[in-house]
């Protein structure tokens, strides 16, 4: 009997640190996400980076720095299961968002691309119990809660929205954007 319980006890060991299949398929995901954000980055002219269709929106450098921005906010604090203290907030964000952006073409590009590295790779070290993991956005109007399977997909819908403004951008100034990449 003894010699059955070991085994066990291995296994059931390996199994609660098993890292997440949701966090390989989230990394999977990603990387096409990377491939294809590169793409759209590389596709602008660089003397058009600081085209706005409107004064009061963001810039096509500006909609990629905000991409990078949020991924390393989202890998820094929701991910790595670190809540913020809301009186440390503002240094945090100064942190995060308050950095220089990068000013060529070739340093947003290496900027996106450290970032989802980053965040991939946060999301391949997952295991299953980081999933039940709840971080509190407590500067959004509801301070709601939201485990990190949740926070996953604000994340790929953050992505795809500002890069779907960003290939608007493209098309405005008569740039074809790269074919989606779903996979």
């Amino acid at each position: 009997m003894r010699n059955l319980i070991s085994p066990f006890l291995i296994l059931l060991t390996f199994t609660l640190t098993a890292q997440s299949k949701f966090g390989m398929e989230m990394a999977s995901i990603l990387e096409n996400m990377k491939t294809y954000t590169i793409a759209v980055a590389e596709a602008m002219p660089e003397d058009k980076y600081d085209y706005r269709p409107a004064p009061e929106v963001r810039s096509f450098r500006e909609q990629l720095n905000h991409i990078g921005r949020i991924m390393e906010f989202q890998t820094n604090f929701p991910l790595q299961g670190k809540e913020i203290d809301p009186q440390t907030w503002p240094e945090e964000r100064k942190k995060i968002f308050g950095q220089k952006m990068a000013s060529s073409k070739e340093e947003m590009k290496a900027f996106l691309e450290n970032q989802f590295d980053q965040t991939i790779e946060a999301f391949k070290n997952l295991e299953e119990a980081d999933l039940q993991k709840e971080f509190t956005f407590f500067f959004l109007p509801e301070k709601p809660k939201k485990k990190v399977p949740v926070i996953a997909m604000a994340l790929r819908d953050h992505i795809s929205h500002h890069r779907a403004q960003a290939i608007v951008y493209l098309r405005i100034n008569g740039v074809e954007p790269p074919f989606y990449q779903l996979f």
